[in-house]
């Protein structure tokens, strides 16, 4: 299939979103009130299965409908049309666009007076039929623009096809999106173009046209095009019919891979597991969870340890200056690259405190997504992930500033710290697949897994050829898809395992080593190589005391290859924003290449310590 339709039914509701009561939509159901006009003929939507989703039993359920149905919700934050047609092409919005319930403010309408050569009329929300009614007769006279919103994001301009032509009317609109931008940026420009007169009065006509807001960043689509890259089998969803036999069979779903073509499953008794493998598209079963009997409480009073007190430096980040200069991301930042523009995600075990600690307080934060447990508070699990994320989000100045400080930052959990268990890995690639899906350019990893509660799970050192564990196979894939992977490389390097772990064995991934501050390799850093052969790790950066937030919200430091891996992460975001031509897999070469070692590379180092600032140059200076 090279192409595919996609038909929208624009406000034509199935029921209430969880974030209703944001917008005053409590209770709505456009469906439902529409099914009590004899109007109401959708025989072709309702053979495919229109009435089978959830909360539309009232339309007739359909025993073999023709289509797949399901009932979503959005990940965007707002209700307006925009988002929704955003969201659906892979660019999620992290706030609502805004609305006028006093009208515009005076600087939009004189800039749109200005541009156009007419004055306005109104500036208030009004009923699109109310208002030509009060106002038609005024612009008649006057000329002016009748200029009204409402409940939703949007300018709308409204003008007698007799007074003011068509073509200057939607010149108008084109104009007034241009002023509309930035934090007046209204989901839609709308030309509402009359007929009619006083004595006999005003009617709409059908030459409406609406100017949406251009979506603020590449959507899935445009970055795959940009990149070469093919949409293949590993973008179609798992099949839904086949899920729906698992759940006949009595199997629970908990989560699904795409890339993979795997679902997780839960069930309580062990007889569903023969009944599972016995369905003709399984091709096997493998046990990866086992409930604990109990999970530990979190901290109800994790609020109060935040203090926040800090000491400032002479050094603009602070005791983390070291830690870029290594690598002269001082340089890029200098340069006018911090990471604006960009979205990184954080796949990690938990963001303690992040949400009340300062040094977070300036970052863009896009949303964030817990994949082990839904209804977990994510800001109250493990600690990991919120020291991993200062390393790059960090926005102190002379406290602590990390090496990504003005990109956008998604946070997502996968890893369950009650237990050590393969389903990890399941929810790691969902994470993974989901940081795709929302147009995420880069993602830091510092998870990696050889060993589990049952011991019979273990890897292997000829394991790790890139593909065996589930884990490596999906961070394989992620290049494929235009993401760039940064992970952690382990800190093995002094026990009895040693080698990297999974994900780090994974193609066209970074995997980053650790090193203390005069370059010298850490002893527990985890070394290579690969089983077929390649270099890993492929760089190293700085993970010995390195500096990071704390629990409280002071400034500490730690050691482990999780906090070299978001150091160089956050680094190389920045680079692909200077240099936004190249694909994935070039951004990854070219980080290699910046090594101190490349010309030797080996099991310890990989290519070495790279220098950022000199990687962009290079490919500057090859683009010009």
């Amino acid at each position: 299939m090279k192409r595919i339709f996609l038909i929208v039914l624009d406000s034509c509701g199935a029921g209430a979103m969880p974030d209703s009561e944001r917008f005053g939509d409590v209770g709505v159901n456009t469906l439902r009130s529409c099914a009590g006009s004899r109007e109401l003929h959708i025989p072709n939507l309702q053979r495919a299965g229109l009435g089978n989703i959830q909360g539309l039993s009232f339309l007739g359920r359909e025993p073999s409908p023709t289509g797949a149905v399901a009932r979503l919700a959005e990940a965007s934050m707002g209700k307006d049309t925009t988002i929704g047609h955003w969201e659906i092409a892979g660019v999620v919005s992290p706030k609502p666009l805004p609305t006028y319930p006093q009208g515009f403010p005076q600087e939009v309408l004189e800039a749109f007076e200005a541009a156009t050569g007419r004055g306005v009329l109104c500036n208030r929300p009004y009923s699109g039929t109310d208002v030509i009614r009060d106002y038609g007769a005024e612009q008649l006279k006057t000329g002016k623009w009748i200029v009204y919103t409402s409940a939703d994001s949007v300018f709308q301009i409204a003008a007698h096809e007799e007074r003011i032509p068509l073509e200057e009317l939607y010149a108008a609109c084109r104009k007034a999106r241009e002023i509309l931008r930035g934090k007046h940026g209204v989901g839609r420009v709308i030309a509402r173009p009359y007929v009619g007169s006083p004595e006999t009065g005003f009617t709409r006509t059908a030459n409406r046209h609406d100017f949406s807001l251009e979506p603020p960043r590449d959507t899935l689509l445009e970055r795959r095009m940009k990149q070469g890259l093919p949409v293949d089998s590993t973008d179609i969803p798992v099949c839904r019919s086949y899920i729906d036999m698992l759940v006949g069979k009595g199997a629970q779903l908990v989560s699904k891979s795409k890339w993979n073509n795997t679902v997780v499953v839960q069930v309580s008794d062990t007889s569903v597991i023969d009944k599972v493998a016995a369905l003709p598209f399984v091709t096997a079963v493998r046990k990866v969870w086992t409930a604990p009997d109990s999970i530990p409480a979190r901290n109800a009073n994790r609020k109060k340890e935040v203090t926040n007190r800090v000491t400032k430096s002479n050094n603009y980040y602070g005791d983390a200056w070291r830690q870029i200069a290594v690598h002269h991301g001082d340089s890029l930042h200098a340069a006018g690259f911090r990471g604006k523009g960009m979205q990184i995600a954080v796949i990690d075990a938990g963001f303690y405190n992040a949400d009340e600690i300062s040094v977070f307080k300036g970052m863009d934060l896009l949303g964030t997504r817990d994949f082990v447990n839904s209804h977990s508070d994510i800001y109250a699990e493990n600690y990991h992930g919120m020291k991993v994320l200062s390393c790059m989000a960090a926005n102190k100045p002379n406290v602590l500033v990390g090496t990504a400080p003005e990109a956008s930052y998604w946070l997502l959990r996968s890893e369950d710290d009650d237990t050590e268990q393969p389903v990890e890995e399941d929810y790691w690639a969902e994470a993974l697949e989901f940081a795709d899906s929302v147009g995420v350019d880069v993602v830091n990893t510092s998870l990696g897994y050889y060993e589990f509660d049952d011991t019979t799970m273990n890897y292997r050192y000829r394991d790790l050829d890139g593909h065996y564990s589930l884990m490596s196979h999906s961070a394989s894939l992620a290049a494929d898809k235009g993401l760039v992977l940064v992970c952690s490389a382990g800190n093995s390097g002094s026990g009895t395992w040693k080698k990297i772990t999974p994900p780090g064995d994974a193609e066209n991934v970074i995997t980053v080593g650790a090193a203390d501050r005069n370059l010298v390799n850490a002893d527990f850093s985890s070394v290579g190589n690969t089983t077929d052969g390649r270099v890993k790790p492929d760089v190293m950066a700085v993970g010995v005391a390195s500096a990071v937030a704390g629990n409280d919200g002071t400034v500490s430091h730690a050691n482990g290859t999780s906090f070299a891996s978001p150091t160089l992460c956050g680094l190389v975001a920045c680079f692909w924003q200077a240099c936004p031509w190249l694909t994935a897999k070039q951004v990854v070469e070219a980080v290699r290449n910046a090594g101190d070692r490349k010309e030797y590379p080996d099991n310890i180092y990989g290519y070495g310590v790279p220098d950022i600032w000199k990687a962009c140059q290079i490919e500057l200076e090859k683009k010009k």
